[in-house]
């Protein structure tokens, strides 16, 4: 999608741990191109086409990753959209809480971020490097209380 234009979605999780599918709903008609980009993003976002068959055989050989497994299994890495935003979501959750790093995350995006309303709803995209190179430190500071 070239055109970098904030697309408000609805995503939800469907299916099983060992076969997950995703339901999409689009708020705006998208061309096939756009439809595309948007299926390969979430697919590679969410993990929705690796089989774990082989990292869970070859957890279930050492009893530490056995415990592991059982603890964590269906448990799928998530990848960030951009570069920027794992880098940027990296920093924030050093040294603090998970929840308070999420908080701060949350008031980052909510004020640098594209927005789009959708009815009552509003969407988010993460802030682009613009965005937050443009942004004053008492600013960024203000997300972090």
């Amino acid at each position: 999608m070239e055109s970098k234009k904030l697309v408000p979605l609805k995503v939800r999780m469907l299916g099983d741990v060992g076969k997950p599918r995703l339901e999409v709903k689009a708020f705006e008609r998208m061309d096939e191109e756009e439809t595309q980009e948007i299926k390969n993003r979430l697919s590679w976002m969410f993990y929705t086409k690796e089989d774990l068959t082989e990292l869970y055989a070859f957890m279930d050989k050492n009893p530490i990753l056995s415990k592991v497994k059982e603890r964590l299994y269906g448990l799928r890495p998530f990848k960030y959209s951009t570069i920027f935003e794992g880098v940027i979501k990296s920093i924030i959750q050093q040294q603090i809480s998970l929840v308070g790093s999420m908080y701060i995350t949350y008031r980052l995006v909510e004020r640098f971020g594209d927005r789009a309303e959708v009815g009552r709803e509003e969407f988010y995209e993460f802030p682009s490097p613009e965005s937050i190179s443009n942004a004053s430190i008492d600013e960024l500071k203000r997300c972090a209380r």
